[in-house]
């Protein structure tokens, strides 16, 4: 049983770095590691542990499997999430009210006026940008990699 939980985990692990994440990267998701994972859910649980030690082990290994299921549900939720068209329209006219209320501050100096606009206007489109990149953190270029797996296998 042993080798069967473990050999579904680094077939997880591989399938995630192989396939899973690239498949995020598009919005997509493998199907067969659900399978993976409920495979070694049901041979751990289906173990009837001899003594206190084993049940400990048995306990722990169903704890972990149930943490990398939920982890795995939440990066799905995550990937399948992001900002609504009423959200960014909600940005895009507090952004315009800002710059516009930048406008009615009194300063004499022209130039000062432009550059204080500027940089307003610029913090509020990098900040955007941001938020446009980060809304699918398994698609963008600046988001989650598969790094943290190749190292765990």
């Amino acid at each position: 049983m042993r080798q069967r939980v473990r050999a579904d985990s680094l077939a997880y692990a591989e399938t995630v770095i192989r396939s899973e994440w690239p498949a995020m990267r598009r919005g997509t998701v493998d199907p067969s590691l659900a399978t993976l994972t409920m495979d070694a859910i049901n041979v751990t649980s289906s173990f009837t542990p001899g003594n206190m030690g084993e049940a400990n082990a048995q306990q722990e290994t169903m704890r972990q499997l149930t943490i990398t299921h939920d982890a795995r549900q939440q990066r799905i939720g995550v990937n399948r999430g992001g900002s609504t068209w009423f959200e960014w329209l909600v940005l895009l006219v507090g952004g315009a009210c800002i710059v516009c209320f930048c406008w009615l501050f009194g300063v004499r100096n022209q130039r000062v006026h432009l550059l204080m606009t500027s940089a307003v206007v610029t913090i509020m489109v990098s900040t955007m940008v941001l938020l446009f990149e980060l809304q699918y953190p398994f698609r963008s270029d600046v988001g989650v990699g598969a790094d943290a797996w190749r190292d765990a296998v």
